[in-house]
C-alpha cells in the first residue's frame, strides 16, 4: 500500500507469460468481491537484488478501511509510520473444577476485512501517535508540524542508526497512569509483541526524539517512559532567547543520556533552562549532557529526582546545576551540581525496594521520607502530593474466597515530602479469581493488574460480586502495572487482560461507579466470557485498551470510552441486553453485532469519528449525535444529530470534555429528561448550570461543582448533592438524605430511651 503514484509497470510481459492490471477487492461479509482500485507494480532494487512489489493507493481504499472489524487494527488518523497488526491472544485461567461439560463456540459471521501486513507512510505536517497503537520505527521520520503523543501510545525503534522521530514542536496528551513509552523492539512489556522480538532488549545506538533546533519553541514533556535509548532526548539549542525544556513525571531506564543539548547558543540573560521535575534515571551513562562551552550554558534544576547507577548527572563544564529534594546513588560523577535537602550515596543498597516491576520505591522505615523541603514550584508540590514512595500490596496470584474490601493503603505525599522520584499511586496489585465471594472497592483507590501464570487482574470465575465505587473527585483506578513501573523484565506478564466476566452462566456480577480504566496501546480491558453477567458502568472513564462485550449484560451510563475499541455482542450470551445512555465515544472502535432475542439501546450518546459497524439491528436507537458520518453510524437514526465538527470542548473542574454553552446542538437535545437519566445534578458546561428538571443533553455529563471546584452542596452538610440524591432525580427518594435540607437526617432511628437490658448497635 502506498501513498504515492510511483510505478513502473501496469503490464509486466514474460514473453509466455504476461501478468496484466491487478485489482483488489473488498471481502463484504457476504463472500461477494467488490473490486475497489488497480494494484500498481514497482520494481526495488535492495542489496543486489530486484523484487518486484504490487502495492494500491491508500487513498484509494481509506473509506473501506473504516468498515474493518476490530482484529484489523488499522484504523483512521494514523501517522505515517509503520504500523502493526495485532491478533488476540487466548487467555489462561485457572482449571475448571472436574464435572463441568465443555462447551462450543459458536462460528463466527462472515464480517469485512482486508488482510495486510502493514502500512508505510512518509514523513508529514502534523503526526498523532495514537493511544491505541503501537508503532514501529525502521527509519527516519520528520514532523515539519506538532508531533502530538497520546496516553498509551508505544512507539518501538530497530537498532538502525537512522529510527528517529524528528520535531520542532510536540504536545503530550499524556497524564497519569496514561503515559507515552518510547522504547526498542526487543521490549515485550508494553504495546504488541513485534515479530523477531528476542523479548531482551539492551542498550541500542538510537536516538529516539531529536527535537532539532528549537527556534521559538519550548519544549515540554510529561508522562513519558524512554527505555534503551542512546540519546532518548536530544537537539541543538541555538538562537534562543526565552525558551526552556521542562520534563514531568517521566523515567528514563537504561539509556546512554536522557536528554543530550549540542551546539549551545543561548542569547537571553543566563544559562538555557532546564528542569527535570520528578524524574527517574536508572541505568543511564548521562542526565543532562552538553557540549556547550563559554558563555553560553544551560541552568539545569533537578527536583525530586532520583538517579541511580549513572556515570554523570550533567557533563557541561561551564552549566549551572542545582538539585533538590533528590536522591543519588551510584552515580559516579556529580560535578558542578549543587545540592539541597538531596541524598547521595555510593551504592544503592537498602534505600529501595522493589516490587513488580518498579524498582525505585523507598525502603521500609525510610530516612529519606519526610525529609524534603516545599520550598519547590507550586505546581510541582501539588503534583507529587497526588504520588507516592510507597509499594502496593501484592495479592497473591490465584483464587480470592473470602470477602474483602480494598482501600487506598499506599501513603499519598500529603505531609512533609519524600526525596526522590514519585510513582503514580497502586495500593494494591492483583491477579485473583473470585470464587463465591464479595470484593468492594472504597474509592480512591488504585488497583494494579498484573498477571503471573494467569493472565489477569480479575476473573469473575463462579458467583463473584465486584463493587468499585470511586466520587467524582476521589475515581477509583483499574489500570495495567506498566501503566506506571518501568523494568521491561520482571516475573509481571505482558499482554494480560485487566477484567474477565465469567464462562458459565451463575450469579455474578460487576458494579463500577466514577472508575478510570487504563492502558497502553493494544491492552485488553475487558473480556467477557461466555456467560450473561450484569456489569454495570456508571460515570465510569476508559482510555484506551480493547473492551469485548460478548457475555457482560452491560449498562453503560454517562461513560467516556477515550480511543477504546468496543465489541459489543451476543453471539455467546443468548437474550442478553446491552443498555448505552449519554456516554462519548471519541474515536476509537465500536462494533455492535445483535442477532438474538435481548434489547439493544444506544441513546443519546455522541460519536466523535468513531468508527462504528453494526451488524443485526438495534431495538431502541435515537438521539446520537455524530460527527460526520464518514465512520458509520448506528440505525435506526431517529432524532439523531450530525456535526460536521467535534465540538469545541473546554477543559472544566473535573475534566476536559465540558461543551462550550453556544453548543445548542447537543445541550437539552436527548431522548428523555435528566431525572429520568440520573442526571440532575451533573452538567456539560464550565458555567456547571445543573441540569436539573430540562431534557437531559447528548452525551458525557460532569458532576455540577461551585465555586470552590468541589461538587454542589445545598444542604452544607458536607455530603455533595448528588451523592445525596443518589438514584440522581433531584427527588428524596426512600433511603436518601434530602439534598435540599440542612440537618436532614434520612431515615436515621435514634434511640433515646432504649428497653433495659436491650443490645445497642
Amino acid at each position: 500500500m502506498t501513498n504515492g503514484n510511483a510505478v513502473d509497470d501496469r503490464i509486466l510481459d514474460f514473453g509466455d507469460m504476461k501478468m496484466g492490471p491487478g485489482e483488489a477487492f473488498f471481502l463484504n461479509g457476504q463472500d461477494e468481491p467488490v473490486t475497489e482500485g488497480s494494484v500498481t507494480k514497482q520494481w526495488v532494487h535492495v542489496n543486489n537484488g530486484t523484487y518486484l512489489v504490487e502495492s494500491i493507493p491508500y487513498l484509494d481504499i481509506s473509506n473501506l478501511l473504516q468498515q474493518l472489524p476490530h482484529a484489523s487494527n488499522l484504523k483512521h488518523g494514523r501517522g505515517s509510520l509503520r504500523r502493526l497488526a495485532l491478533l488476540d491472544s487466548l487467555r489462561s485461567g485457572p482449571a475448571l473444577p472436574a464435572g463441568r461439560p465443555m462447551k462450543l463456540a459458536k462460528p463466527q459471521a462472515a464480517s469485512p476485512r482486508l488482510v495486510m501486513d502493514y502500512a508505510l507512510l512518509s514523513s508529514s505536517t502534523n503526526l498523532t501517535l495514537q493511544g491505541d497503537s503501537t508503532y514501529l520505527l525502521t527509519s527516519l521520520v520528520n514532523i515539519t508540524g506538532t508531533a502530538t503523543l497520546e496516553g498509551g501510545t508505544v512507539v518501538k525503534y530497530t537498532n538502525s542508526g537512522t529510527a528517529q522521530l524528528t520535531a520542532t514542536n510536540i504536545v503530550c496528551l499524556t497524564g497519569p497512569y496514561s503515559p507515552g513509552v518510547f522504547t526498542s523492539i526487543n521490549d515485550n512489556s508494553v504495546g504488541s509483541v513485534i515479530t523477531g522480538s528476542t523479548g531482551a532488549p539492551a542498550q541500542s545506538a538510537i536516538s529516539y526524539i531529536d527535537f532539532g533546533s528549537l527556534g521559538t519553541n519550548s519544549l515540554l514533556l510529561r508522562n513519558l517512559r524512554f527505555s534503551y535509548a542512546n540519546d532518548a532526548i536530544f537537539g541543538s539549542i541555538t538562537s534562543l532567547d526565552a525558551n526552556s525544556i521542562e520534563i514531568w513525571d517521566c523515567q528514563f531506564v537504561n539509556c546512554a543520556d536522557a536528554l543530550w543539548a549540542s551546539s549551545v547558543s543561548y542569547t537571553g540573560s543566563g544559562g538555557f533552562p532546564i528542569a527535570l521535575y520528578n524524574v527517574l534515571l536508572t541505568g543511564c551513562g548521562n542526565g543532562v549532557g552538553s557540549d556547550n562551552s563559554g558563555s553560553s550554558y544551560l541552568s539545569i534544576s533537578a527536583i525530586n529526582v532520583t538517579a541511580d547507577h549513572a556515570a554523570t548527572f550533567q557533563t557541561g563544564t561551564s552549566n549551572a546545576c542545582s538539585a533538590t529534594n533528590s536522591l543519588f546513588t551510584s552515580v559516579t560523577n556529580l560535578s558542578g551540581v549543587s545540592l539541597a535537602s538531596c541524598y547521595t550515596n555510593s551504592g544503592s543498597a537498602g534505600i529501595y525496594q522493589i516490587v513488580g516491576a518498579g524498582g525505585y520505591y523507598l525502603a521500609a522505615g525510610s530516612p529519606y521520607r519526610d525529609a524534603g523541603t516545599a520550598s519547590i514550584p507550586a505546581a510541582l508540590l501539588a503534583d507529587l502530593q497526588t504520588a507516592t514512595t510507597y509499594p502496593p500490596v501484592v495479592i497473591p496470584a490465584g483464587w480470592f474466597t473470602n470477602d474483602y474490601t480494598f482501600f487506598p493503603q499506599a501513603q499519598r505525599d500529603t505531609d512533609t515530602l519524600d526525596l526522590g522520584y514519585h510513582y503514580c499511586p497502586f495500593d494494591y496489585a492483583i491477579a485473583i479469581a473470585l470464587s463465591n465471594v464479595t470484593v468492594t472497592v472504597l474509592p480512591g483507590t488504585a488497583l494494579a493488574a498484573y498477571g503471573t501464570t494467569y493472565d489477569y487482574g480479575v476473573y469473575l470465575y463462579t458467583n463473584g460480586v465486584f463493587n468499585c465505587a470511586g466520587t467524582a473527585t476521589n475515581p477509583n483506578y483499574l489500570v495495567q502495572y506498566n501503566t506506571v513501573q518501568e523494568q521491561s523484565n520482571n516475573n509481571w506478564t505482558n499482554g494480560i487482560t485487566t477484567f474477565f466476566t465469567p464462562d458459565l452462566l451463575d450469579n455474578s456480577s460487576a458494579n463500577f461507579a466514577f472508575t478510570d480504566w487504563s492502558a497502553l496501546s493494544d491492552a485488553q480491558e475487558i473480556a467477557g466470557g461466555g456467560a450473561a453477567c450484569p456489569f454495570a458502568l456508571q460515570n465510569c472513564q476508559f482510555y484506551t485498551g480493547n473492551l469485548t462485550g460478548n457475555g457482560p449484560v452491560i449498562i453503560a451510563t454517562n461513560c467516556l470510552f477515550q480511543r477504546a475499541n468496543f465489541t459489543v455482542t451476543d453471539r455467546t450470551t443468548g437474550n442478553s441486553s446491552q443498555t448505552f445512555y449519554n456516554n462519548l465515544f471519541w474515536e476509537g472502535e465500536l462494533s455492535v453485532t445483535h442477532h438474538n432475542t435481548g434489547s439493544y439501546t444506544f441513546r443519546d450518546n455522541l460519536f466523535i469519528q468513531t468508527s462504528n459497524t453494526l451488524t443485526g439491528s438495534i431495538n431502541y436507537c435515537s438521539n446520537n449525535a455524530y460527527v460526520t458520518t464518514n465512520f458509520g453510524v448506528l440505525s435506526p437514526t431517529n432524532s439523531d444529530v450530525f456535526l460536521t465538527n467535534s465540538p469545541a470542548f473546554e477543559t472544566g473542574a473535573l475534566g476536559q470534555y465540558y461543551y462550550p454553552a453556544t453548543q445548542t446542538n447537543l445541550i437539552h437535545e436527548g431522548r428523555q429528561s435528566a431525572p429520568a437519566a440520573g442526571l440532575y445534578h451533573y452538567t456539560v458546561t464550565t458555567n456547571n448550570i445543573i441540569e436539573g428538571a430540562n431534557i437531559v443533553s447528548i452525551g458525557f455529563h460532569y458532576v455540577a461543582v461551585g465555586s470552590n471546584g468541589l461538587p454542589l452542596d445545598t444542604n452544607g452538610d458536607g455530603t455533595p448533592d448528588y451523592l445525596e440524591d443518589a438514584i440522581g432525580n433531584g427527588l428524596v427518594n426512600s433511603g436518601e438524605i434530602d439534598w435540599q435540607a440542612a440537618g436532614d437526617m434520612g431515615l436515621t432511628v435514634i434511640i433515646t430511651q432504649p428497653v433495659n437490658n436491650s443490645t445497642i448497635p
